[in-house]
């Protein structure tokens, strides 16, 4: 049983990480199309 809570532990934990990840990469996304839509006008 207790493999099974520090198996979930550790699969939030690296989910929390990708999630932070993926949040990081969009942000970067925006601030290009930002930049890229401000080239354009």
């Amino acid at each position: 049983m207790r493999f099974i809570m520090v198996f979930v532990a550790s699969l939030v934990g690296s989910s929390m990480d990708y999630m932070h990840l993926v949040t990081s990469l969009w942000n970067i996304e925006s601030l290009k199309r930002v930049a890229d839509s401000d080239n354009d006008s």
